[in-house]
């Protein structure tokens, strides 16, 4: 078996170009650029128009990885111990507050290094302020991503961040004396939960400065439970900055399993990597077309807030007959179909006009309007939607076939 660092250096540069929309090198003739990943992004993401540069004041992308099982011996797979399987970790990079998708990474199946995890950060970051240059992104990601080159960097270029921190023995004693006022009081009210917070200054020997460390601490009858996170934000509580701001991120589990699970993102049985970080891409297509719809959802309809499976069952998979004018657009249902009442009737509408202009009492509609109704226009959006999607679409396809 070759050496992991012959072997994987240029598929995983390779990948991670195609992720972020940058130009890719072949290893012969002379190198092409495949803009598909560029183009597709910016069909999908309106965010990143022209019109849009230098808008957005403050973003706060969160990162985290997931498992990819694989079945076979394909580029930049390996046995993980943790899992028990042989397996991808694709980094997945939301931004939590519109649940788009920022990047998604193909990478081995094995924990980040502090090295890789900067290189990530750099290039993302780098990304982003190409398109918003005064925006004030805050990162935030799981204990394994808060190592000290990734720190120091975003420390240097004026980046902010909030990481999970292991628990040791040295924050256990710095701690000692907030935990055992929490345990203390628990017990003197009787009550089954206590939490309280706390603020100290830690460095590790690794770090080579002191940083600040927020602290979760949390007693039960079950006994004491402390939780902490490191950051170089210099305002908010401690609690504010566990409760609010770092456990916010949570939300990227369920985007994940979104992209993940609903969306079959785990298909990745190709043997090149570069192919892999293809369908990585196509499926992060299929997921802005599912957000493109639920976006076009009114808030208050059930649908709006619905996972892509839903939608795919209640809105997607129905037959109809769509009839479009310059006035008006016809949907016809089969006579069976479970979705053919929120079709609108209308009646005598022009009379009701012609009642209300010479001054007559209108009369009130037979049939009033079904709410439920704003659900077909999102698959008219998403219909759209697609049909502008469709040529990246099919040149990222060409890409993955050639490759």
């Amino acid at each position: 078996m070759r050496s992991p660092a012959g072997q994987w250096t240029r598929p995983v540069l390779a990948t991670h170009r195609v992720a972020l929309g940058e130009r890719v090198d072949t290893a012969r003739g002379r190198a092409p650029e495949l803009r598909t990943d560029r183009r597709l992004l910016r069909q999908l993401c309106p965010s990143t128009g022209r019109g849009d540069v230098g808008r957005r004041t403050s973003g706060s992308p969160d990162i985290d990885d997931t498992v990819d099982v694989v079945h076979g011996h394909q580029q930049l797979s390996l046995f993980n111990a943790h899992h028990d399987e042989r397996c991808f970790m694709p980094i997945h990079v939301y931004d939590i507050a519109t649940s788009r998708p920022v990047a998604i990474l193909l990478r081995p199946g094995k924990t980040p290094s502090g090295h890789e995890v900067r290189c990530h950060v750099r290039r993302l970051v780098r990304r982003i302020r190409s398109h918003w240059p005064n925006t004030k992104v805050t990162i935030r990601g799981d204990g394994h991503y808060g190592r000290p080159e990734v720190m120091a960097w975003c420390e240097a270029n004026a980046v902010d961040y909030i990481f999970g921190l292991p628990g040791n023995a040295v924050l256990s004693r710095l701690l000692d004396e907030a935990a055992d006022d929490v345990r203390v009081r628990r017990a003197e009210a009787q009550a089954p939960v206590l939490r309280r917070y706390a603020e100290i200054r830690y460095g590790a020997k690794s770090w080579g400065c002191k940083r600040r460390v927020s602290a979760r601490i949390e007693a039960t009858t079950l006994g004491l439970d402390i939780r902490c996170v490191v950051t170089n934000l210099r305002t908010g509580s401690a609690e504010w900055l566990y409760d609010t701001l770092y456990c916010a991120r949570g939300q990227a589990e369920n985007l994940i399993k979104l992209h993940k699970s609903q969306l079959a993102s785990d298909r990745t049985s190709c043997r090149s990597a570069l192919a892999n970080q293809v369908r990585l891409v196509l499926h992060t297509a299929a997921y802005w077309l599912m957000l493109t719809a639920r976006d076009a959802i009114p808030k208050p309809q059930p649908l709006a807030t619905a996972e892509f499976t839903t939608l795919r069952v209640r809105l997607l998979k129905i037959a109809g007959r769509i009839t479009e004018t310059a006035t008006r657009v016809r949907i016809a249902f089969a006579a069976a179909s479970p979705r053919s009442r929120v079709v609108p009737q209308r009646r005598a509408q022009p009379a009701t006009r012609r009642a209300v202009t010479a001054g007559a009492a209108a009369p009130d509609p037979p049939h009033p309007i079904n709410p439920n109704a704003c659900h077909l226009r999102a698959e008219i959006a998403l219909v759209r939607r697609f049909d502008q999607t469709c040529p990246a679409i099919r040149g990222a396809t060409d890409l993955q076939h050639a490759e």
